[in-house]
């Protein structure tokens, strides 16, 4: 078995594993590729929240020893990946043994979750729960904001931000499609801290934007998220067990 994750996103994750499998041979070729004992096969890159989005499905299945990791981002498994599906778009999944070839992360996702046979329930936009700015009806209940969230059996990650901030407005966006990308990992929020003050205030909120999770009941207060990669960072955190 080959396995070919030097991602610096998912690295930490598994960089004992990937230790072992390099010193054994250091590319995968189109002989070992098609050699090798029928594990389904994922290209996938650094970086790429699609790809760390279907990484950490397995991972809450427990179904990583299943599949066999292939960095895309390598020149001879880039060429592989092309001479497979006729393009270099990952995460890429190729199941030789039901004969699949598929891409796009929530396809995969649920191919996976139905070849296995574990519980999984498409992406449900309402799981991303947003707040109308500026539309003070919409504002969310202080008496039972945090009770709620501390409730949530998924992790909750709430962003507090304004019309008036231009960080605001400048991180909203990626907070949204990062938001869109894990809805079935965790859920978020987006809340308007001058609609919400005695919300932002009982968070602690001092600044904005401002990100503050919730795991199990617990308040965590993350650092270094105001990214794509960051946030990606902070949900792997939080999808640890």
């Amino acid at each position: 078995m080959v396995i070919f994750i030097t991602f610096a996103g998912l690295m930490s994750l598994y960089a004992s594993q990937i230790h072992d499998e390099k010193s054994k041979q250091a590319i995968v070729t189109t002989e070992s590729y098609t050699q090798t004992q029928q594990k389904i096969k994922l290209f996938m890159y650094d970086g790429c929240s699609y790809c760390v989005k279907v990484y950490l499905f397995l991972q809450s299945q427990n179904l990583l020893h299943h599949v066999e990791f292939i960095d895309a981002a390598l020149p001879e498994n880039r060429d592989l990946l092309r001479s497979i599906s006729g393009r270099t778009q990952a995460p890429y999944l190729v199941d030789n043994d039901a004969g699949i070839k598929m891409a796009e992360s929530n396809d995969i996702i649920q191919y996976l979750a139905k070849k296995y046979n574990v519980q999984f329930t498409k992406l449900d936009s309402s799981a991303i729960i947003l707040h109308q700015e500026g539309n003070n009806q919409d504002s969310y209940n202080p008496a039972t904001f945090i009770s709620q969230v501390c409730a949530s059996e998924k992790p909750v990650i709430i962003l507090i931000s304004t019309t008036w901030c231009p960080p605001c407005q400048q991180f909203k966006p990626i907070f949204l499609q990062i938001a869109q990308e894990f809805a079935d990992q965790c859920k978020f929020i987006c809340i308007d801290g001058d609609a919400n003050r005695a919300i932002a205030e009982e968070l602690g909120v001092t600044c904005y934007p401002t990100i503050i999770c919730y795991k199990k009941g617990q308040q965590i207060n993350p650092k270094n998220y105001r990214s794509k990669e960051g946030l990606i960072s902070l949900i792997r955190e939080l999808m640890r067990n």
